[in-house]
């Protein structure tokens, strides 16, 4: 793991200061409302499960194991205990999960240049200065000005594919552990915008990526006894749409097995989350979208990487609260394909 963050080492800087706000923010919730959070327990879950499947991605094993245990007992808390012993293991989980961050940055701080505060232990500008001096160029010479155009195109917006740049190593890591052989391509884009309005965004989109390797693309031989190459191929696709290039078109493809509709289905009726009747009589192009609904999966097997059926939920809700759209396509045998739009933020 270290010698991979080391190789990759903003990106994984990013995740970690990711991850620890994420937990902050977890924990901020639970003091502040408990089990009477808006989005109920299932936005713990969705939180959790995004913060696991990031933790993972980078090998951080004893936070993900730490979060992995956390979903068991929340699972059995549900079931068998009420709402105090539920709320107990919330807390203890987090805990735990503090623990373990403390562990990482005591062994591996100083070689990551990791602080205590778990950011970057030198920086010459950060982001929020050059935001200021931003700021003062649009008051002083009007937001149409060359100077501030330019500057806001150098220094203030990001090249799209930021948002997908750390999603290579997610694949690289997760790979070898399910003996697949994967290429990950983000297609080259003119695209720019505020990196940091999408977020919650590409913390989620690990569960897209995770799924893809897990269940999506084939094992090499499998893939060559049905004529396809050996590698599987994820690829990440970023333009303009509407109208004056307003929102962000994310076209994320693999050419794996594609989804299997009725198995969908079954594991829809199993979770209960609509009618019996309502899902059978759903067309193929209907049933995909059941992906995205909470408790539905197609694994007989959980995992710290996938099997519990919240991680496309929790990145379905996250599109949602930037004000875009997400759409899923499949092709037996030939693939899946994920589109999401956004508007194209550009202001903070």
């Amino acid at each position: 793991m270290i010698v991979g963050a080391l190789a990759q080492r903003e990106a994984f800087l990013e995740v970690i200061q990711s991850c620890m706000q994420s937990a902050e923010d977890i924990k901020a919730n639970l003091i502040y409302y408990g089990l009477k959070h808006p989005g109920g327990l299932q936005w713990y879950r969705g939180q959790i499960h995004t913060l696991k499947g990031n933790l993972a991605s980078f090998s951080l094993d004893g936070a993900a194991k730490a979060l992995h245990a956390l979903e068991d007992q929340i699972a059995q808390a549900e079931a068998e205990f009420g709402p105090e012993v539920l709320e107990s293991f919330l807390n203890l989980g987090m805990a735990e999960l503090d623990w373990e961050f403390k562990r990482f940055q005591k062994e591996f701080g100083l070689v990551l240049g990791i602080g205590k505060d778990g950011v970057r232990a030198s920086k010459v500008i950060t982001q929020e200065e050059l935001d200021l001096h931003y700021a003062g160029l649009r008051k002083e010479l009007g937001e149409g000005s060359p100077v501030v155009q330019s500057f806001k195109q150098r220094w203030v917006l990001d090249d799209a594919k930021v948002l997908f740049g750390h999603f290579a190593k997610v694949v690289e890591e997760i790979a070898p552990r399910w003996s697949k052989e994967i290429q990950f391509s983000v297609l080259p884009s003119e695209v720019r915008l505020r990196a940091s309005r999408y977020r919650g965004l590409t913390k989620a989109m690990v569960h897209l990526f995770r799924n893809s390797v897990v269940h999506g693309i084939e094992f090499p031989d499998e893939r060559t006894a049905q004529g396809k190459l050996r590698q599987g191929q994820i690829t990440v696709l970023l333009e303009p749409s509407g109208q004056g290039a307003s929102h962000l078109r994310m076209v994320i493809s693999d050419d794996g097995a594609g989804i299997q509709v009725q198995k969908l289905k079954q594991a829809a009726v199993a979770a209960k989350v609509l009618a019996e009747e309502a899902i059978a009589s759903m067309s193929d192009e209907e049933a995909v979208n059941l992906v995205f609904m909470a408790g539905v999966s197609t694994s007989t097997e959980v995992t710290d990487v996938a099997g519990r059926g919240f991680g496309l939920s929790a990145l379905a809700a996250e599109v949602r609260d930037l004000g875009g759209t997400i759409q899923v396509s499949s092709i037996p045998g030939k693939g899946t394909t994920f589109t999401i739009e956004t508007p194209a933020f550009t202001e903070s």
